[in-house]
């Protein structure tokens, strides 16, 4: 006999779990707050693209072709 009856059921458990802890749950740590009213999430990019459009703004690199890669047994190798 087993506490859970499949991976969906434990999933669905824990998302419970950190719904009712984040969003329902006062906490004595932060003056009876929830920690979705004391922390509230703001929208932000992905940081893949976040990082790749400051990288690209402050000149950091520059895209390149295909054409412009190179590919040498030690790995690839930018060249003209």
């Amino acid at each position: 006999m087993y506490l859970f009856e499949n991976l969906r059921h434990v999933r669905d458990l824990v998302a419970a779990w950190r719904d009712d802890f984040n969003h329902r749950r006062p906490h004595s740590g932060l003056a009876g707050l929830t920690p979705q009213k004391c922390y509230p999430v703001k929208e932000r990019p992905k940081p893949e693209h976040r990082l790749r459009s400051n990288a690209f703004a402050l000149g950091l690199f520059s895209p390149i072709s295909h054409a412009q890669m190179k590919i040498s047994p030690a790995g690839p190798v930018l060249g003209g």
